[in-house]
């Protein structure tokens, strides 16, 4: 059974209990080069692997490019 939850606006399923960490994984991103909020809270990068999502979560994930 998945649940729903909001990356960047958008409606998206995932595991449950799902890490931060993992679900960046997920996407393909580097969750070094990611900055995240889960619902509304900055979530440091040390605190990616004890961030469980949970049904209806807001994730807003920033990716940081190099280059210019």
């Amino acid at each position: 059974m998945k649940i729903g939850i909001t990356v960047n606006g958008a409606p998206r399923e995932t595991e449950p209990d799902i890490s931060l960490f993992e679900f960046i994984q997920q996407l393909g991103f580097d969750p070094m080069g990611v900055a995240a909020l889960v619902n509304d809270e900055i979530v440091e990068r040390s605190g990616f692997a004890e961030t469980l999502l949970k049904e209806n979560d807001v994730v807003e994930l920033i990716r940081f490019v190099p280059g210019g």
